[in-house]
């Protein structure tokens, strides 16, 4: 049996959380892993703004490809996505335990106030986006709740509170969670 296997890990939570900046940070200290931003992927199918659920679903698909393809040749990945359902995030681990990999999904959590706030904060494209809609920012605190309802059902998830302002903070504790020491 190998000593070292590759990991799956899957960095969750509700927007403007830090899921991205943090999956980018863990590809920077682990070198050859695939970085898989699940937006950026469906963002590179044509005309997805036309039709977003039927992109979001073939980006997804697209995603199990690429990580168990990365995964059997031996190297780590590591995705940054909101789930609010259970569905990808079995698959995920499933292909993980195919693949004899390991598997560890963090959930990066503030409350509601804090996440609204952030987003608003964060500005751009998607917030004009959720400003333009019919909800408003309300679309935000329902994805929040989403992932909240998701912890109910995936147990061991590690759920972190991030360090607003202190990205390196953050990655700290994401790194104890994993329990591995913290690359420079």
């Amino acid at each position: 049996m190998a000593l070292w296997a590759p990991r799956l890990l899957v960095v969750n939570g509700p927007p403007a959380v830090g899921k991205s900046t943090m999956a980018r940070r863990y590809a920077e200290a682990h070198p050859m892993t695939l970085l898989i931003d699940v937006d950026e992927i469906r963002e590179l199918i044509s005309a997805w703004r036309e039709a977003p659920h039927e992109a979001g679903l073939r980006a997804r698909e697209l995603v199990l490809t690429m990580t168990r393809n990365h995964l059997q040749a031996g190297h780590d990945v590591v995705v940054a996505q909101l789930y609010g359902w259970p569905d990808d995030l079995d698959r995920l681990e499933a292909m993980a335990k195919e693949t004899q990999s390991g598997f560890d999904e963090i959930v990066l959590m503030a409350d509601v106030e804090s996440t609204i706030e952030r987003f608003r904060a964060r500005g751009g494209r998607r917030l004009g986006d959720a400003l333009a809609s019919d909800d408003g920012l309300n679309s935000i605190a329902r994805l929040h709740g989403r992932v909240v309802e998701l912890l109910g059902v995936r147990p061991n998830a590690t759920v972190i509170t991030p360090v607003w302002g202190d990205p390196n903070a953050t990655y700290e504790l994401i790194a104890a969670g994993l329990a591995e020491p913290v690359a420079d």
